[in-house]
């Protein structure tokens, strides 16, 4: 995200906006050089999670992380924008690692994931995963 291209939709009147964490590990994988962070699904969300926060901490003349719809609703009313973190990766939780997948383990990343501060998730992106297919390659 560019900083002016957010202020100039607030400017405009824009007071909620979802910002989420999207990664796909196989472009990844091809885009990445020497030196670069890790490209698996988790590593990648939780580090663009963690540049999320600090970024929006940086234009807080503007803006707040949206945690509650109680947060949402102050953040409005002060007249910023209200910034509700997410995720849509192809496997939350790398969970295509994890054979078999339990409810238990499911939880456990869904619990940290809002711990972090998640409020948005979308659990299929460009991939088949344990919730579900994307028939992206299907007519």
């Amino acid at each position: 995200m560019w900083v002016d291209w957010i202020r100039r939709s607030y400017d405009g009147g824009l007071r909620v906006m979802v910002a989420l964490a999207v990664n796909n590990k196989t472009l990844a994988e091809m885009t990445a050089g020497p030196g670069d962070f890790a490209t698996d699904d988790k590593s990648s969300a939780d580090r663009q999670i963690t540049e999320l926060k600090a970024f929006v901490r940086r234009h807080a003349d503007f803006m707040a992380i949206a945690l509650s719809s109680a947060d949402l609703e102050r953040i409005v009313r002060a007249n910023k924008l209200a910034v509700i973190p997410g995720v849509e990766i192809d496997n939350i939780g790398n969970f295509n690692r994890v054979s078999p997948l339990t409810d238990a383990e499911i939880s456990a990343e869904i619990s940290r994931l809002f711990n972090e501060g998640v409020r948005y998730i979308f659990p299929i992106h460009l991939l088949d995963n344990p919730f579900g297919g994307t028939a992206t390659y299907q007519d």
